[in-house]
């Protein structure tokens, strides 16, 4: 009958779906620095994942440029792709069963691992036998010790003195990061912009104690690569300021050699970073930065590592447009347009941002068919925005940057700096949220035709 047929269905395109998301997962957590060209990763739905390295740096998979990566959460890392990987097979033979956790593999598939196994949490655990994936439950944080069954690592790199020997015995994790003159394999490296801001949010007197503490130091050369302002709002903020250093403190000992592979650990700030450990150790990577070396003190590990974990401050994209009296109707459109929790809670994004006189420039019945169409209008919102974080350094003339829409962003540098996204001129940039950057423009990017694109395309609208 209609009903069980319609039931049938739901069940057989619901098993599709599962095991298209599931092609699209990586047990385990793996960060952009593991990504080389010729590496190959199996799905929980035995595809495979194919990764390519261009020259310029950026990452492909099977034919997917990685557009935004290394996105910690507490349970993995996620990596934004601009292209569906594998899509369900909707005609033409059966479809795979869908792979269940604890499942024995079919015939003809390899066993695989079963993503309810993860570390820390209980085999089992899951919403029924039909469940796809179980209900999350935080690994926990550990200190492994070695049992004859996890091979100890390769000790990494050590610092060393000017005068080409360790550091002397009997120094404090303070003395070590402070001290003068040090090298890494015959390389210079600094600390001292580490230590300032130790001193600016009045962690000395913290690290100064007997402890134990594993200390993550950045390198100078790692602030270097910060986005531009982001240094000088933690300066100026020393209670932020704390908050992020404390991303960089463990309140324990961690030898590095016991480190291993999905391995949780836990900062003093409640961040939870994940360890990869890769080529036998011969790599480590702890929450996306990589280990470069370690030192052993009076009270506990200095972890050199390449990367600053910094988080922008705590401002999202909402509440700093309603902080500026000149995007008024901005805000009023992203609240019509439903758009308003994805840019408190989402992110990260860039937000092109019209001010009133350019919503006042358009024509007035483009301006009273989009406000009266919250659909339309929110096409035309999402083509002010591009994923990922994009700061005024980065735009340069032939510049192309494609919106959630499908729109492309055409960037124009003037040989005055001025700077022109699609004719629109970026009257204010670099404006920093804890969830995205927004850059002031000073005109709506939108056409009369493409209002009556969006009008036609959702006609559900209330013309008032």
């Amino acid at each position: 009958d209609f009903v069980t047929q319609s039931y049938y269905l739901n069940v057989f395109f619901c098993c599709l779906f599962e095991e298209f998301i599931l092609n699209h997962v990586l047990e385990g957590v793996h960060y952009l620095k593991e990504f080389t060209s010729g590496l190959s990763h199996p799905t929980p739905q035995g595809q495979q994942l194919h990764f390519s390295l261009a020259p310029d740096g950026s990452v492909k998979v099977n034919g997917a440029n990685i557009v935004e990566y290394n996105i910690l959460t507490e349970n993995g890392v996620v990596h934004i792709i601009d292209r569906v990987l594998f899509t369900p097979p909707l005609s033409g033979g059966q479809p795979q069963r869908p792979f269940r956790p604890g499942a024995p593999g079919t015939a003809g598939q390899p066993q695989r691992p079963s993503i309810s196994n993860r570390p820390g949490q209980p085999v089992g655990a899951s919403r029924g036998s039909d469940s796809i994936m179980p209900p999350y439950h935080p690994p926990p944080i550990t200190t492994p010790q070695p049992d004859g069954q996890e091979p100890i690592l390769p000790p990494p790199p050590g610092l060393v003195t000017g005068s080409g020997a360790p550091p002397p015995p009997g120094n404090t994790i303070l003395q070590i990061i402070e001290m003068p003159g040090l090298n890494i394999q015959g390389q210079p490296v600094g600390l001292n912009t580490f230590y300032d801001l130790l001193k600016n949010s009045g962690l000395i007197n913290t690290l100064n104690k007997q402890g134990p503490f594993t200390v993550l130091v950045p390198t100078d050369d790692a602030f270097s690569n910060l986005p531009a302002g982001v240094l000088n709002e933690l300066k100026n903020n020393p209670q932020l300021l704390r908050r992020v250093l404390l991303n960089h403190v463990l309140s324990l000992s961690l030898n590095p050699q016991d480190l291993q592979n999905n391995m949780v650990i836990e900062t003093n700030s409640g961040l939870r970073l994940f360890v990869s450990v890769l080529n036998g150790g011969q790599k480590i990577l702890i929450g996306g930065p990589k280990l470069v070396a370690s030192t052993l003190t009076e009270n506990g590990y200095v972890y050199i590592i390449n990367r600053f974990l910094n988080r922008l401050p705590a401002v999202n994209i909402v509440t700093e447009l309603n902080s500026r009296e000149n995007l008024a109707k901005l805000v009023s459109s992203v609240v019509t347009a439903g758009l308003e929790q994805t840019f408190r809670h989402e992110g990260p994004y860039t937000v092109f941002a019209p001010t009133d006189e350019a919503f006042a420039a358009l024509p007035e019945n483009d301006l009273r068919q989009l406000l009266g169409n919250p659909e339309a209008l929110k096409e035309v919102i999402l083509n002010h925005v591009v994923e990922g974080v994009h700061y005024k350094k980065e735009f340069s003339s032939g510049l192309v940057l494609p919106t959630p829409r499908g729109q492309n962003l055409r960037f124009v540098v003037a040989s005055d700096g001025t700077i022109t996204v699609n004719n629109a001129r970026v009257v204010e940039s670099d404006i920093l949220t804890g969830n995205g950057v927004i850059h002031v423009i000073d005109r709506v990017l939108v056409t009369s035709s493409e209002v009556d694109v969006f009008s036609n395309r959702f006609p559900g609208g209330i013309i008032s």
